[in-house]
């Protein structure tokens, strides 16, 4: 019996374990010579080492760098003023892949009020950390902002809307534009507000279009909207004292055309003028509206709720709207005219689309802003009960029509100084989804 092996030969007596690939590789890249009198506890050192010292070794890949932070739950929820927030605010840290990160210390702030989790925390293995958020005492957005520690300027805010009521109908504001914190609060207030207003959840559905299709500003889309998401921006449009403004809706539910997504576009002009007079925040709240369907929709319903459109004569006939007028003392005010008198002067953008200045003087949905308090009545919150959403009455301002105030001369009919919304028409298209998912051009 032979104590060594020649080459392509296995030693007498031992199995061999070497596949043939490794030990031609180790032959031709390390020209070994295999001969007589050497033993096997030696060859097996030999081999060993120069498997040890091969090039096809590998030892960990470089860590993951935190890239994104994303929401997992939580964001764009309501909560009812005083409470917390349901749903945990849940952030996932990310890589340049989209692999969550573990490990990661971010550090959780809270601002505009309220209470909440707040310093330094770590994720988990899943890349995650979560926060709790609890609203402070006035309808509003309120901010939780997490912070990667180790990343400049990577960052995610999660919005809170404190609502006056429970309320299943959610508001989300996307801001597509650079603004003033007091025109980021004046948005998130309005949000709040007819959040408070329209309680009613509606379906989740998903949104798929291309970038310009809901104002000129706006990206492209593809996410599931519930219960409506705005686009919000800043722009020129044509200077100081002009037109203020631009709001509808751009995708509505089919049947019943509720609004999904819409655009408010402000002129850029005008925005220090409204933040210095303190109007910013309600004529924020009234074109919201717009987006919502107050004005834009009335004749997209079947039947259509506008009757005598562009006439003198043109009036709103939703039952729950005429209710609470009658009970405001609007049929013993304004004996001769139908109920609800729209506005019928002001032109395109005015006319038709607003409650008759001349009649419910400084009621928010008029197409004038008064200086002082302008009441969003129950006749505007039954309105949106026309357009088949749910609301609550109770968030209402009061108003009546037993002392309106003291009708004058000029446009509006009255002398103080009032602010006339002139509102630039959205002539885009008008999208419809329906519960398959089907999409239908409605204008």
């Amino acid at each position: 019996m032979k104590d060594n092996a020649a080459p392509g030969e296995s030693l007498p007596g031992v199995v061999d374990i070497w596949p043939i690939s490794i030990r031609e590789r180790i032959a031709r890249e390390h020209t070994v010579v295999w001969h007589d009198g050497v033993s096997r506890a030696g060859m097996a050192v030999v081999v060993a080492v120069l498997l040890g010292c091969s090039s096809d070794s590998s030892g960990p890949g470089p860590a993951p760098v935190p890239a994104a932070v994303v929401a997992g739950s939580g964001d764009n929820q309501n909560a009812v003023l005083l409470e917390q927030a349901a749903t945990p605010l849940v952030a996932q840290v990310n890589d340049a892949s989209g692999r969550p990160v573990a490990g990661v210390t971010v550090v959780w702030t809270i601002s505009g009020g309220g209470s909440g989790s707040t310093g330094t925390a770590v994720t988990d293995a899943a890349g995650r950390t979560s926060a709790t958020r609890v609203v402070g005492g006035t309808m509003g957005g309120y901010t939780t902002t997490v912070t990667v520690q180790e990343v400049t300027g990577l960052a995610l805010d999660f919005v809170t809307l404190g609502t006056a009521v429970p309320s299943g109908y959610n508001v989300q504001v996307q801001f597509l534009t650079a603004m003033t914190a007091t025109q980021r609060a004046a948005f998130l207030a309005a949000a709040a507000r007819w959040s408070s207003i329209i309680v009613g959840d509606l379906p989740a559905e998903l949104v798929q279009g291309g970038a310009g299709e809901c104002g000129d500003n706006s990206p492209a889309i593809n996410q599931t909207v519930n219960d409506i998401l705005i686009f919000a921006s800043v722009a020129p449009i044509d200077g100081p004292g002009g037109i203020i403004g631009s709001a509808g809706p751009c995708w509505v539910r089919l049947p019943g055309y509720l609004t999904l997504v819409g655009d408010m576009t402000f002129d850029a002009a005008d925005m220090p003028a409204l933040e210095s007079t303190n109007r910013l925040q309600p004529v924020i709240l009234h074109e919201m509206g717009h987006v919502l369907g107050f004005g834009t929709l009335w004749d997209y319903v079947m039947p259509s709720l506008l009757t005598f459109g562009t006439t003198d004569s043109t009036h709103f006939n939703g039952p729950a709207a005429n209710a609470y007028y009658a009970a405001a003392g609007g049929l013993t005010a304004f004996p001769s005219l139908y109920p609800v008198p729209v506005e019928n002067t002001g032109g395109a953008g005015t006319q038709d689309g607003h409650w008759r200045e001349t009649v419910m003087t400084n009621e928010l949905m008029t197409g004038y802003l008064a200086a002082g308090a302008n009441p969003l009545s129950a006749i505007t919150i039954g309105s949106m009960a026309d357009l088949a959403y749910t609301v609550d009455y109770t968030t209402a301002d009061p108003y009546s029509f037993t002392a309106p105030p003291a009708p004058a001369s000029g446009a509006s009919g009255r002398t103080e100084n009032v602010l006339e919304l002139r509102e630039l028409p959205r002539t885009g298209p008008i999208r419809g989804i329906d519960r398959q998912g089907r999409v239908t051009r409605v204008r």
